[in-house]
Parts: C-alpha cells; sequence; structure tokens
C-alpha cells in the first residue's frame, strides 16, 4: 500500500473529509496526469518518427534519375 493510500484511508477512519477529499483528487490527478504525459509523450515520438520516414522518402525521391543525368550531360 502507498503512503498516499495510507493517508487517504486514516482521513477517512477519523471523519476528516476536507483531507480525504484533497489527498484522493490529488492522488487521481497525479495518476491522470502521469497517463497524459506518457500519452503526448508517445503521440510525440510518433510524429517525429513519421517526418523522419518523410523526409528519407523525399531524399530518395528527389535523387536524379538517369534521365535527369543524361539531360545534364547533353548541355
Amino acid at each position: 500500500m502507498t503512503d498516499i493510500t495510507r493517508q487517504i484511508i486514516d482521513y477517512a477512519e477519523n471523519d476528516d473529509a476536507v483531507q480525504f477529499r484533497q489527498s484522493l483528487y490529488s492522488a487521481i490527478h497525479d495518476k491522470v496526469t502521469a497517463h497524459l504525459d506518457a500519452a503526448k509523450q508517445a503521440v510525440a515520438q510518433n510524429y517525429f518518427n513519421n517526418e523522419q520516414e518523410e523526409e528519407q522518402q523525399e531524399v530518395t525521391t528527389t535523387q536524379d534519375t538517369p534521365v535527369e543525368n543524361a539531360e545534364t550531360n547533353q548541355n
């Protein structure tokens, strides 16, 4: 059992509703925030990976083709 869980239980046993509510909301907020941060990180990682793949595709498609080389050599 974590310290915050023990603290919430103690507040409930002592009928300290205000502290119970604040501790409970704080614990929920921390867990939700941690989950959202992890989701944001995953989205950002996917975004940057996709962006790098697109850049690599652009590089390979913009390289000189044999036809372009032949035109350059004729001039």
